[in-house]
């Protein structure tokens, strides 16, 4: 879920994971994880991926 729609975010904002990862701060891969759901992110770097492509994180969380 909120992986595949980072994903549509992305490709309509010409954005990669790894620029993400990088201006939020997050370990690098660490949102390649979240697509098989064995680890979810956490409300705090939910907020601060938002913030980075400059969406609402109701947007991000979407279903």
């Amino acid at each position: 879920m909120v992986y595949d729609n980072l994903k549509e975010i992305c490709k309509e904002k010409h954005i990669t994971f790894q620029e993400i990862e990088l201006l939020a701060e997050l370990g690098a891969g660490c949102i390649s994880r979240w697509k098989d759901g064995k680890v979810s992110p956490n409300i705090d770097t939910l907020k601060k991926v938002s913030d980075v492509v400059g969406i609402k994180l109701s947007d991000l969380v979407k279903e």
